[in-house]
């Protein structure tokens, strides 16, 4: 799956925007951030390619003279600006998916795909919020894959990952988000083929930038998470 990159750059554009209905010029956007305007005209070319953003043309007066470019978040825009503000609670949804975890610690794959798709189904719950449940269960599926799945050397790159990487105080944050997606990325391909189960709504499939930009701004979180899995591993 394609992984779309969130940096601190692009999450100051997309927050420049109040909502998914403002439409504001090179110039405006570049005085709410204070950066020059040539940055803000190639961070725009990125985020209108990848369809965060829409751009349109207006003209200052009736249809004289050159027409001015302005720009306005998209819906996929605005999803990602939710999940960069943090709308989602890590601690509620480890809560909420408590018992497929708990049957997982039972070795009982079936019953905990069970309750994760119940989850994810769950339209009352938001986008951002099903993609993070997702994440969270397949890290946890990975501590217990050896017994369970057929995962070659996935083993000691998971260790590596999760113990010089995740819990590392030297690595950067956006760089253990990216690693703790890999980990759901590499996995993946081997939960599907458990039972065919694990049916993913096609609107939390994981090539948005939304899921990374969120883990990357709430990595605290997240570590937490990882941490409480691992922390009694030595390997």
């Amino acid at each position: 799956m394609a992984r779309d990159v969130i940096g601190e750059s692009v999450k100051r554009y997309i927050q420049a925007f109040d909502g998914v209905g403002e439409t504001l010029t090179v110039r405006e956007i570049a005085q709410r951030i204070n950066v020059s305007e040539w940055a803000v005209y190639r961070a725009l070319k990125v985020l209108v390619e990848k369809g965060y953003v829409r751009e349109s043309q207006m003209y200052k007066s009736g249809k004289r003279g050159r027409p001015i470019k302005t720009y306005t978040l998209t819906e996929k825009g605005h999803r990602l600006r939710k999940a960069l503000g943090g709308a989602v609670d890590v601690a509620e949804i480890r809560v909420m998916l408590q018992p497929a975890f708990r049957f997982l610690d039972d070795r009982n794959l079936v019953r905990s795909i069970a309750v994760l798709e119940r989850f994810l189904n769950d339209r009352r719950k938001n986008i951002v919020e099903r993609k993070i449940a997702l994440c969270m269960w397949v890290i946890y599926l990975i501590q217990f894959s050896k017994d369970m799945l057929m995962m070659p050397d996935i083993s000691d790159l998971r260790d590596d990952i999760i113990f010089n990487v995740l819990l590392s105080e030297d690595v950067p944050s956006i760089v253990k988000a990216r690693s703790f997606l890999g980990l759901v990325w590499l996995v993946m391909p081997y939960i599907g083929s458990v039972r065919k189960l694990v049916r993913i709504p096609a609107e939390i499939q994981m090539s948005d930038d939304e899921i990374l930009g969120y883990v990357y701004v709430n990595w605290g979180k997240f570590e937490e998470f990882v941490f409480s899995i691992y922390k009694e591993r030595k390997g």
